[in-house]
This record gives C-alpha cells, structure tokens and sequence, in this order.
C-alpha cells in the first residue's frame, strides 16, 4: 500500500483475513484442481506441460500446442481468443489457472466438465459455441474461501 486509500487497506484486510482462516485449504484445492484438469486435458490429447512431476506444484498448467495431437491450425493466442469467445479465459501463451475457479467453489468432477469444454473448443475451433455449456457449468457456484 502506497497511501492511505481506505477502500484498499480495508479490502486488502479482508482479504488477508479470509486467506488467514482458509488460505491453507484454499492453496490445496487449487493445486488439486490444477492436478486433476491437468491430467483430464491430458487424456483428451492435450500436451500438458510436466506430466512426469505430476503436472504441477501450483495453480497453473502448461499446454504446448505444438506437440498438440488433435489436428488443429491455431497458435496459442488463437486458441486464447477461441477459448474467450466460448467464456474459458486463458492467457495467450498456453497457460491455464484454476484459482479463480476454485475460489468459486468448484473441485474435480468440474475440472473433468471443463477439460471435456475446451477439448470441444479445440476440435470445433472458431465454429464452437460452449458458451451455454459454461454457464451452466458455472451457475451453481459462488466465491468460497471466504467469510459469509
């Protein structure tokens, strides 16, 4: 904090109040979740990054597409912009996260829906429309972690 904005230092309280209490429990479910989507994308021909550790120590994963085995034409930024379209964000280098989604409450039944939804976005690229499919996926869930 670089100055007395009060809106921040009492959101960055809360903020480090609700790590405090379920930041340990939070920290390991994001992995978890990372783990599992990890290996479902995997499993739908997804060449994830460090399958021999595990594919991850944290809340991120790696895809190559160049060793992609789904035929596809797309750079990573276009699959990012595909899988945007679709309401999947990822960023334009190949990586994917789960921490906000896991914030939001969802554990490994949704990292395999999810992995089955971008696998879709792949095969059908700029014709794909998931976008009812993530919200379905999504409706259910609100922000965990945190004080109700």
């Amino acid at each position: 904090m670089d100055n007395a904005h009060w809106n921040r230092v009492a959101a960055l309280a809360q903020a480090l109040a609700e790590m405090e209490k379920f930041g340990a429990a939070y920290a390991r479910q994001t992995v978890q979740n990372a783990r599992v989507l990890g290996k479902a994308l995997f499993d739908r021909g997804f060449p994830v990054k460090f399958r021999e550790q595990g594919f991850t120590d944290s809340h991120q994963l790696a895809i190559d597409l160049k060793k992609l085995s789904i035929k596809h034409d797309l750079e990573t930024n276009d699959l990012a912009k595909v899988l945007e379209k679709n309401n999947i964000i990822t960023d334009a280098v190949g990586r994917i996260g789960t921490n906000e989604i896991t914030r939001l409450g969802m554990k490994e039944p949704e990292m395999e829906r999810l992995a089955e939804l971008i696998a879709k976005v792949l095969k059908e690229k700029e014709k794909a429309n998931v976008i009812e499919e993530v919200r379905l996926l999504r409706k259910d869930f609100e922000i965990e972690y945190c004080f109700k």
